[in-house]
């Protein structure tokens, strides 16, 4: 056990004493002033070396940064905009990490210099020639936009998104947006109509084909009640009760009988004369007396059950055929159980005790039974609805 502990705390100890200075010499510069920056936070006694240390991170990962953006900015592409601007957001925000020591002066009288730069300008160049990129990529995109080029329209939606992390507003980015939108959503047509050669109440039927198409829809999905004139539809779900049966009310009955040795009062032993026995106190032996009792147990069984058979069919209007059919069915079911006795109550086995129940409950009505099945197909079938991916 001792030497887990000392390899632990040897580990530990590893791990606290990491070298600043060999974090520069890989490269690893950001680690490098984290690692500085977090031994010397909150210290009055900074030591020199970690000073110096986060000083030379600090330096060489600003000249590599600086380095590569002027590389960048030498060859510049539109689509390196957005690099550009994380390369400056990165050195803007180490600088801030490093603010917060300023003026950084060691115990033993070392103050370190850091060099900054104002990224400022350079990070507003590159967030509106990022912006200008996407925006013209998105115009681009959305020329003589239909609906067959949902693929288009979702690019450029995405492309008016990273806008977003530079400006709020910018141009017509948002009315680009809705039209991007508009022209990439998938639409759903959802009939549903009851296919079983069953005759229910108006409520009954309405309630058992509604869905609520507001919980189905996502951003790039809405499902219609009905036709829109504002767009195609481009896909067209049915929902179909094929099979809705209710058993007949079954009721059984049955009897068994418990049985159990109990007591029954004492008697008392006699000796070989035929007088009481007396123990070795003068007292009067007795022994238990037991005797057969048993009671008759009449059980009751309800039992009722209803089914209901969906079937959930896609059509792709485009193509105008099924792509996918997907059966669903459930099964509510009723049961119900009492009992009664007859006979001695002391001849109960536990389990007959725990059951006794006066009467059973009442057989629910059909249409009760039925919704509860019902509700269970509309639930897989919202559920596979959400799921589908090619919508």
């Amino acid at each position: 056990m001792k030497w887990k502990i000392y390899t632990l705390l040897l580990i530990m100890s590893l791990f606290s004493c990491r070298s600043v200075q060999k974090l520069v010499d890989q490269g690893d510069y950001d680690e490098a002033i984290y690692v500085a920056a977090k031994r010397l936070h909150g210290k009055k006694n900074k030591k020199t070396k970690h000073v110096k240390a986060l000083e030379k991170a600090f330096d060489k990962v600003t000249a590599r940064d600086l380095e590569y953006i002027n590389k960048l900015r030498a060859d510049l592409y539109p689509e390196r905009w957005d690099e550009v601007y994380e390369v400056l957001a990165q050195i803007d925000q180490r600088q801030h990490k490093v603010n917060p020591f300023l003026p950084l002066i060691s115990k033993d009288g070392y103050v370190a210099h850091f060099e900054m730069v104002d990224v400022s300008p350079l990070l507003t160049e590159a967030a509106e020639g990022a912006s200008a990129f996407h925006y013209a990529q998105a115009e681009l995109l959305l020329d003589s936009i239909d609906y067959d080029r949902k693929g288009d329209a979702t690019r450029a939606y995405a492309a008016l998104q990273k806008i977003d992390r530079y400006f709020h507003s910018y141009q017509d980015k948002e009315r680009l947006k809705e039209i991007a939108h508009h022209y990439g959503m998938t639409r759903v047509l959802l009939d549903t109509h009851n296919a079983a050669d069953v005759v229910m109440p108006a409520d009954l039927e309405a309630e058992l084909l509604s869905i609520n198409l507001i919980d189905l829809n996502s951003f790039w999905t809405r499902f219609y009640s009905q036709k829109s004139a504002e767009a195609p539809m481009d896909f067209r779900a049915i929902i179909e009760i094929d099979e809705l049966d209710v058993s007949p009310e079954r009721e059984s009955e049955s009897i068994y009988v418990d049985t159990r040795q109990v007591q029954d009062g004492f008697d008392y032993v006699l000796d070989q004369n035929g007088n009481v026995a007396k123990d070795t106190l003068g007292n009067d032996i007795r022994e238990d007396r037991f005797i057969d009792v048993r009671a008759e147990v009449y059980e009751l069984y309800r039992e009722k059950a209803a089914f209901v058979k969906g079937s959930l069919k896609i059509i792709d209007l485009n193509k105008d055929q099924v792509i996918d059919h997907f059966p669903i069915a459930s099964e509510a079911t009723f049961n119900s159980y009492a009992s009664r006795y007859s006979g001695d109550e002391r001849a109960l086995a536990r389990r007959t005790r725990d059951r006794l129940r006066s009467s059973p409950d009442r057989f629910p009505a059909d249409e009760a039974l039925i919704w509860q099945a019902a509700e269970d197909v509309k639930l897989k079938m919202a559920d596979y609805l959400s799921g589908i991916r090619y919508f």
